[in-house]
């Protein structure tokens, strides 16, 4: 029984756990619902999520199922990682296959005269394709229309100026305001006077003064 009571107030603790930290990335400026969503509320989304177990040469092999938007969304704002890491990082990696080094060809020796060859011709300096240009990161592109406002932004306003100016745009999420909110305050949570941003006001992020 009190083995019991003990398991009851662990899971307890751990629902509250994960409630508080979901519910500190949330911006400020998110819908009411979203800032009182609860630990219920969050693993129900999850629900329907599963694995599939294949038989291989190697034995059974666990592959991790893809997920939704939103699913990822909640790892990323409690920074989890996904299945497919965890599985990555635990499961071990199948024995490689046998190769064989391919036989060297014999060639038959050929006349000594040196052929005459023209010389080769300089190739062109290549110019850089815009489309293949790298572009910036969601944080890296955030301090760039920070500096370029020269005022602190809400993450609202830094999306549409990351994306008016092809800086950078969220490929799938439903919410990129919420996750550029989340990756600006662990900065300034993991790296504390070394982080690029400051808060300023309410939900919205400046850069940090120079030293």
């Amino acid at each position: 029984m009190e083995a019991l009571v003990s398991l009851l107030q662990i899971a307890l603790q751990a629902y509250q756990v994960l409630e508080r930290r979901y519910r500190q990335t949330v911006p400020e400026d998110a819908p009411a619902s979203e800032q009182r969503l609860t630990a219920e509320s969050l693993l129900r989304q999850f629900r329907v999520y599963g694995c599939i177990v294949t038989v291989e040469k190697v034995g059974r092999v666990v592959h991790a199922t893809r997920l939704t938007s939103r699913q990822r969304q909640i790892l990323d704002q409690l920074s989890f990682p996904t299945p497919a890491q965890t599985l990555r990082c635990r499961s071990p990696l199948p024995p490689c296959e046998e190769t064989t080094m391919p036989k060297k060809k014999t060639t038959k020796p050929t006349s000594t005269k040196p052929k005459k060859t023209r010389p080769a011709e300089a190739p062109a300096p290549a110019t850089p394709d815009p489309a293949t240009t790298p572009k910036l990161s969601a944080l890296d592109a955030a301090a760039q229309v920070m500096a370029e406002a020269g005022q602190p932004l809400n993450c609202q306003e830094m999306i549409a100026a990351m994306a008016a100016r092809n800086y950078w745009s969220s490929p799938k999420g439903r919410t990129p305001a919420s996750t550029l909110y989340s990756a600006l305050s662990r900065e300034i949570n993991v790296k504390g006077a070394q982080a690029r941003f400051r808060k300023s006001g309410r939900g919205k992020f400046g850069l940090a003064e120079s030293r």
